[in-house]
């Protein structure tokens, strides 16, 4: 006895267990049967958004170190069962350094590489950069492939690559599938590829996603970009695809522009899933060509821009920063050492005067810089007691001169206290003055010598009329004639 349409019989338990286990059984099946998506791509490029997007989830993927392994469920092609998981994909999103290299070998493998895919994920909003950085993610998969074809049997390896260009052999529009298996034969003449087509055959399919597409207008209203400067990437960066064999297309996480679209495209190129999307290149923000249906003379199209066939750094550039480029810059250029040195050698040689116009070879030299100290600065009090200290030792050393002016207000000169110094320092040290600095006989003695200083500077009535100037004395006479007064007292 049957219930209801679809559910398990009713008549024994042991025909319900058997109904589950059998459904069980199929479920795992399926799912086991896995393939294997490659996800590329330098930092920021939007590589964990839009691996949430292909999930159906909310936000970005979470993101570990190096390398990153998610997942996609794979629901039955036909509308019907599509509640029904079928198998799984296992993605792997690889860090954007380069030097995490060495961590795809447990991605794509001699294990997994008959049923595997990789997809290298491009900037659109730093278009500058787009070209550069998939020759480098073209570089690495290339590098990391040729590793692993090599571990494999001569046969097999071939029958890989056969794969990728058959591929592009046989694509016809989706349009006009239904016609062409009308058609067909197996008599049917394959063309050869292009010279231009397919001239790096890594063994698995590639497609190139140039992300954040809503960005476009971002580039049109901020830095000026036009139809010209639109076609000048697409048009290198479909020649770089097609070298590679490669699908482009163009997503926006942001607005949900091929989204679906690239979900389907991995369906098809990992389990033949049907594909009716047709190539589509006007919309500049939804470019889609898929491999297979590009070639050199459909590029050149895009030669009608007026641009020409220019390098893609000539008209693709980072914009300049325009605080920065506001700023005052002096640009000071050194002189080369050897010509300065030179240069020196020949006004040395000549006794011309230098470029500079200082002065020629032989005359004085300018006196050099003196540092000043400000006045609350310790250190200029101790500059000032060195050079006082460094007069007096040299007054001392120097031969005393009698005194050729007075001071203000009739007070002796700055000679006649230095001959005074000098004196002291020049004294007889085997008949000291009596007492202590300080004691009474002490500052007579000196009142006394600083008295006959002045007078004998002030001169006489009788000394002045003589024609015999007065004879300066000596620094032994002085302290001799001092000495018997003070013993007098």
């Amino acid at each position: 006895m049957v219930g209801e349409e679809g559910a398990p019989p009713k008549e024994s338990g042991e025909d319900i267990w058997n109904h589950i286990l059998s459904e069980t059984q199929r479920k795992n099946k399926l799912v086991k049967e896995t393939r294997t998506l490659l996800v590329v791509g330098s930092e920021g490029v939007g590589k964990g958004s839009l691996l949430a997007q292909l999930r159906r989830e909310e936000g970005e993927a979470r993101r570990g170190i190096g390398l990153n392994y998610s997942f996609l469920d794979v629901r039955a092609e036909d509308e019907a069962d599509a509640e029904d998981i079928v198998s799984r994909i296992n993605v792997w999103v690889m860090e954007g350094d380069v030097h995490f290299t060495d961590l795809l070998r447990f991605t794509i493998n001699p294990d997994t590489i008959t049923a595997a895919i990789a997809m290298i994920v491009l900037d659109l909003s730093r278009p500058w950069t787009m070209l550069e950085d998939l020759q480098k993610w073209f570089d690495v998969l290339n590098q990391h492939m040729e590793s692993v074809l090599d571990k494999l049997a001569p046969g097999q390896r071939d029958e890989l690559r056969k794969a990728v260009v058959s591929h592009l052999q046989h694509y016809k529009e989706p349009s006009a599938e239904k016609e062409r298996k009308a058609t067909i034969s197996e008599d049917t003449v394959v063309l050869p590829l292009d010279d231009d087509v397919l001239t790096s055959n890594i063994g698995v399919p590639i497609i190139v996603v140039c992300a954040k597409s809503d960005c476009i207008s971002v580039l049109e209203r901020e830095h000026g970009y036009r139809e010209k400067h639109l076609d000048c990437i697409q048009r290198h960066i479909r020649r770089l695809c097609l070298s590679y064999g490669a699908t482009l297309v163009y997503t926006s996480v942001k607005d949900g522009k091929n989204i679906d679209t690239l979900h389907n495209y991995i369906l098809h190129r990992l389990y033949n899933y049907g594909f009716t999307q047709k190539a589509q290149v006007l919309e500049k923000d939804s470019v889609l060509v898929p491999a297979g249906w590009d070639s050199g003379k459909k590029i050149s199209v895009l030669l009608e821009s007026g641009t020409g066939d220019d390098p893609f750094e000539k008209l693709i550039r980072k914009p300049v920063d325009k605080k920065r480029d506001e700023e005052p810059f002096l640009k000071i250029e050194a002189e080369d050492e050897q010509d300065f040195l030179a240069r020196q050698k020949a006004t040395l040689e000549s006794g011309a005067p230098s470029r500079e116009g200082e002065e020629t070879l032989g005359r004085t030299p300018k006196p050099a810089i003196r540092t000043t100290y400000t006045a609350e600065s310790p250190t200029s009090k101790l500059a000032e007691k060195k050079a006082s200290l460094s007069d007096l030792r040299k007054a001392a050393a120097s031969p005393a001169k009698p005194p050729t002016a007075t001071g203000k207000d009739g007070a002796p000169s700055e000679d006649a206290l230095v001959n005074f110094f000098h004196s002291l320092l020049n004294r007889d040290r085997s008949t000291p003055l009596r007492g202590k600095p300080g004691d009474k006989t002490y500052r007579k003695d000196a009142e006394r010598e600083l008295d006959r200083l002045r007078q004998q500077k002030e001169g006489t009535p009788s000394s002045s009329s003589s024609s015999t100037p007065p004879t300066t004395p000596t620094p032994s006479t002085t302290t001799t004639t001092a000495t018997p007064t003070a013993r007098k007292k």
